[in-house]
């Protein structure tokens, strides 16, 4: 008897953690990734800037629109047009 309670536990276990695991990667590949890609893209675009490569910057702004609009990129684009 206890063994058919471990075994049904053990199944609820599973497909708890399947599920949590399966949000988790929505998660990241639809939200995490393309935020990340937009930062790096704003702070490269912030680097151009420092070293005086005004067009250069402009354009990493917009890639980094493409990945995920944030109104700090936004802005700063604004800002050097």
């Amino acid at each position: 008897m206890k063994l058919k309670g471990f075994f049904k536990t053990s199944v609820v276990v599973l497909i708890v953690s399947l599920l949590s695991a399966g949000v988790y990667m929505l998660y990241f590949y639809t939200i995490g990734v393309p935020k990340t890609q937009a930062r790096t893209y704003y702070n490269k675009a912030i680097a151009d800037i420092d070293a005086g490569e005004r067009n250069k910057a402009i354009e990493e702004l917009q890639t980094a629109l493409t990945y995920w609009h944030e109104g700090y990129i936004q802005d700063k684009l604004n800002e050097i047009q």
